[in-house]
């Protein structure tokens, strides 16, 4: 499937990667949904967005069971709200803490696009996913980061979830 945009054809992969994605970090070990599209065309940097912002991560939908079924249809009048809110609603299911046992779970496209998130910094894009949660996620990822100089503790743990390859039958549209 191909979408054609002011003469150009561009694949989907192709819309993601080069004008949504527009000049971020390139994947980091990609496979499969993660892949980075053919740059034989150059037409791409014509429509790349020039500013860059990771929650596009978080919104891009593949359509697989850790994506939410209802994707949003953005209004430029309130897009950064729209892209806080389905930030949100995708990391409620793909983000979590386990204080006790000082591990963080997070989503995939994290480990895939990690150098989008402060050039890879682990503690970053933790803390950048939990400002979207609520204030109990929030005070456990601070605590799982936390430094006692007087104790010795252990690093995090941090993991990410193995790629879906399940899939909705039916995505629906919110507007």
């Amino acid at each position: 499937m191909s979408y054609e945009i002011g003469g150009d054809i561009f694949s989907l992969a192709e819309l993601q990667c080069c004008v949504l994605r527009g000049n971020m970090s390139t994947a980091v070990s990609p496979k499969p949904p993660y892949i980075e599209a053919s740059k034989s065309s150059k037409g791409h940097r014509f429509y790349a967005l020039q500013s860059t912002d990771p929650l596009v991560h978080f919104v891009v939908n593949n359509g697989d069971l850790s994506h939410p079924s209802a994707v949003t249809v953005f209004n430029p009048v309130h897009l950064e709200e729209q892209l806080k809110t389905a930030a949100t609603n995708f990391l409620k299911h793909n983000f979590w803490v386990d204080v006790t046992k000082r591990t963080c779970f997070l989503p995939k496209v994290c480990d895939v696009y990690r150098n989008d998130f402060a050039g890879g910094d682990v503690t970053f894009t933790v803390m950048f996913c939990a400002k979207f949660m609520n204030e109990t996620v929030q005070a456990n990822a601070a605590e799982v980061f936390k430094e006692d100089g007087n104790v010795q503790i252990t690093h995090p743990v941090i993991k990410y979830h193995p790629l879906c390859e399940q899939f909705h039958s039916r995505l629906t549209l919110l507007r």
